[in-house]
């Protein structure tokens, strides 16, 4: 049975952004399951609420790690460790889907791997693998990173590709309240912004951690 992976923000001893998580087990659950049960779920919040609200080491960011089918099946809450950044790769895609959240994510470690090696091996670079990421394009269009949705800054005002590998609650966020706009953005269009960021359930839009466009290479 497919597993699925919720990931939550915890920070200041409260879980961030609920509403949009429990959309998107409710739409998962539908679509593979045809079960819109999502009691479990929101119990299984319930009492991790129950549980940080009260605890003072809660008050720094954590990450929660909620692995689901049917029923939820583990729980695991983490201290979040932000990785640093320093390369962003352009990597063709092709038709690969990746519309559900699901917890297996092999196929984005080799795809990973493999081209990390590939850019030590042609360039000579010093570089920790944790700091190299990828961003996903299909048919010269961005999509995504491994983990994260993508906004690119224009003039003050904030663009987000608009067909993702995936959906992410903070991106749902954003762009309900107006904050971003979605718009297609292909490979050529990318030297037009001045800047961008990484967005996911545990990455706010805080252009002070922003990146250069010259940090993506093809």
């Amino acid at each position: 049975m497919c597993q699925l992976l919720e990931t939550l923000k915890i920070e200041n001893c409260q879980i961030h952004n609920v509403e949009f998580h429990i959309e998107r087990v409710l739409q998962s659950r539908k679509i593979l399951f045809g079960n819109k049960d999502i009691k479990d779920f929101e119990l299984t919040l319930w009492k991790i609420n129950k549980e940080i609200e009260s605890n003072f080491k809660f008050s720094s960011i954590h990450k929660l790690r909620i692995i689901y089918d049917k029923s939820i099946n583990t729980v695991e809450i983490t201290p979040y460790i932000k990785r640093e950044i320093k390369l962003f790769k352009l990597v063709e895609i092709g038709d690969y889907d990746y519309s559900l959240k699901y917890s297996d994510r092999k196929y984005f470690e080799k795809i990973q791997e493999e081209n990390f090696n590939e850019f030590i091996k042609n360039n000579h670079t010093k570089i920790e693998k944790s700091n190299f990421e990828l961003i996903f394009t299909k048919n010269q269009i961005i999509t995504d990173t491994t983990f994260s949705n993508l906004v690119f800054s224009l003039n003050g005002i904030y663009f987000t590709p608009k067909n993702p590998l995936l959906e992410g609650t903070k991106r749902k966020f954003y762009l309900k309240n107006k904050i971003i706009l979605e718009q297609e953005i292909q490979v050529n269009d990318l030297n037009k912004f001045d800047k961008f960021c990484i967005i996911n359930s545990m990455n706010d839009l805080d252009f002070s951690n922003e990146y250069k466009i010259s940090q993506i290479i093809d």
